[in-house]
């Protein structure tokens, strides 16, 4: 039985490595493109501190467009994703379904990681 499944299990290290390398330079991307927007809106933050903005304003200020696209991306992605997670998983012999909160929590923790390289970016 072990043997059957030995193809997944070399998949799934391939997968995981390819999973981080692919999120570190997602973060790379989102932390250049950040870095480019708070240089061509640099007078802008300048006046709002001076009138008193918030850095929490400031990051929501330059979040909110970064935001926006990944909600955008997310809502292309999930129907994609579970119909590829479905006909994958049809091949097993003991099926799994696919959780809601799957999807939530990856929503979540990309946004996440968007508002601290935002926020990181914004205090410096």
């Amino acid at each position: 039985m072990q043997l059957q499944y030995l193809g997944e299990t070399r998949w799934n290290n391939v997968f995981s490595g390819a999973t981080i390398f692919t999120i570190l330079l997602a973060c790379l991307g989102l932390f250049g493109l950040i870095a480019l927007t708070l240089a061509e809106h640099t007078k802008e933050i300048g006046v709002r501190k001076i009138l008193g903005a918030s850095i929490f304003d400031i990051t929501w200020m330059i979040a909110r467009q970064f935001v926006w696209l990944l909600l955008i991306a997310s809502i292309i992605a999930i129907p994609v994703v579970l119909y590829g997670m479905r006909e994958w998983l049809s091949d097993f012999a003991y099926r799994v379904d696919i959780q809601w909160f799957v999807f939530l929590l990856a929503i979540g923790l990309t946004t996440f990681l968007t508002l601290l390289t935002t926020a990181v970016q914004s205090v410096s």
